[in-house]
């Protein structure tokens, strides 16, 4: 637990265990403190975004909503478990409220890791698309670095 929090940007490492809003501050000004995480996470953006077809999207586990404000030009349902400063919808992705057949585009960027049940999210999400919807996601490689890094991640 102590290498965890040694590895922890300085703001997140100050928010107070179990608040929840003040986690999501700390992550915020993370994003607006480092230039690079921004770089490296707007081209990602830019390549979901050319993937995306017309229509409805909904971004399950949108955290601090860092794509949809990215992408403010599209309507973009930004869903998570927290109440965030550009969450729409407070859900549990394991249980999407969506009809089936009815969502063009899923998006989920390095949120896969957190669910407890990722196939239950997947096979939620596989349901509530339309016929040739998409569901674009960004998630992490676990190469042998990674995996050591994961250990330490919440």
């Amino acid at each position: 637990m102590w290498l965890n929090r040694l590895l922890m940007n300085p703001e997140v490492r100050a928010a107070k265990v179990g608040d929840d809003e003040a986690l999501l501050r700390a992550h915020q000004q993370v994003w607006k403190r480092k230039h690079i995480l921004r770089y490296y996470y707007e081209t990602w953006y830019k390549l979901i975004d050319e993937a995306l077809l017309p229509g409805t999207i909904v971004e399950i586990a949108s955290g601090i909503g860092n794509f949809s404000s990215w992408a403010d030009r599209r309507k973009i349902i930004a869903t998570d478990i927290l109440c965030g400063q550009n969450v729409a919808v407070v859900i549990d992705a394991h249980y999407l409220p969506f009809s089936p057949g009815s969502i063009s585009n899923f998006v989920m960027i390095d949120a896969l890791h957190h669910m407890a049940k990722p196939m239950q999210v997947l096979a939620r999400a596989a349901e509530c698309l339309k016929p040739g919807g998409r569901f674009v996601m960004l998630e992490s490689y676990m190469s042998p670095w990674a995996s050591l890094v994961f250990k330490f991640h919440h």
